[in-house]
């Protein structure tokens, strides 16, 4: 009958065949295909907090496998424009077959604040490697840091009053 095959077992049993097989030694045409992490980071939410520097990440994961993985998460945080990591966290996880959510926290000690007239964003990146294997995945967002608030009958972004034309 048939079977479900599990990611690994695809990959092996081609890599085989190519390899010991002689017809499949020579290529005839170029069929275009990637083949995809078993494991990918499908989104990224940040959530930056001015006041104490904190930027929350919430990062969903997808996996095709059919039993657990071992994953090694490397989060990290620099300026938009480029530059060097501002904060870094490690992390290792099991990651069961489906989504999963992850939960971190990244710092900066005295973050710079976007501003109309500056407005300064920061890069958080997310790195996703299954252990004992080559596949990774990686996603990035831009996030910035402000608060924006109507107070005293005026919009104040940053704690400082808003002018607005009309």
């Amino acid at each position: 009958g048939d079977r479900t095959l599990d990611y690994d077992e695809i990959v092996g049993i081609i890599a085989e065949r190519i390899t010991t097989s002689p017809r499949y030694r020579q290529v005839i045409r170029h069929v275009p295909g990637r083949i995809a992490a078993p494991v990918w980071v499908d989104d990224l939410y940040l959530q930056p907090d001015p006041q104490t520097g904190a930027i929350r990440v919430q990062t969903t994961l997808r996996s095709a496998a059919r039993s657990s993985r071992r994953l090694h998460l490397h989060l990290s945080v620099a300026g938009a424009a480029g530059g060097e990591t501002l904060d870094a966290l490690t992390l290792e996880r099991d990651v069961p077959a489906g989504d999963s959510t992850l939960a971190a926290e990244l710092r900066l000690g005295a973050p710079r604040l976007w501003d109309l007239n500056d407005p300064y964003l920061y890069r958080v990146t997310v790195r996703a490697t299954v252990a004992d294997s080559a596949f990774c995945d990686e996603r990035s967002s831009r996030c910035g840091f402000r608060t924006f608030r109507f107070d005293q009958g005026y919009f104040r972004l940053n704690g400082k009053r808003l002018w607005l034309r009309s």
